[in-house]
């Protein structure tokens, strides 16, 4: 049986950058984390003993006035199935980020960036 070309091009993605994606961590726990709150199995628990699913915390579905946005003056709304963060009229997302490309030690975070919509235009 011959393999199609798609096939061994995206495995020979998967071979050259499968040291990368598993280097990446799990946004959720990192937000958890970069916030100063505690990771408990799945849930992360805020300073006052609440707790919520990490993944539910970074939708922004529950924990709002402990998330990134909230703590940034934002407020958290959906928009077509995506959580957003609201300041003063302008919309960002959160994202992973690490402050170093080049130091394996910095620890990853999450920061807030203006959310940009990639419009399709016809020519």
């Amino acid at each position: 049986m011959r393999l199609s070309r798609n096939f061994h091009v995206m495995y020979s993605c998967l071979l050259l950058f499968s040291n990368i994606a598993w280097a990446i961590p799990n946004p959720a726990a990192v937000m958890c984390a970069a916030m100063g709150y505690q990771a408990e199995q799945d849930d992360c628990v805020f300073p006052d003993k609440s707790r919520c699913n990490q993944w539910a915390f970074w939708r922004g579905e529950c924990g709002q006035s402990f998330h990134i946005c909230t703590q940034n003056q934002g407020k958290i709304v959906v928009q077509h199935n995506i959580a957003l963060c609201d300041i003063n009229d302008q919309l960002y997302t959160w994202e992973l980020a690490k402050p170093s490309q080049h130091d394996s030690h910095t620890t990853w975070t999450v920061v807030l960036k203006p959310y940009t919509t990639s419009a399709k235009t016809s020519s």
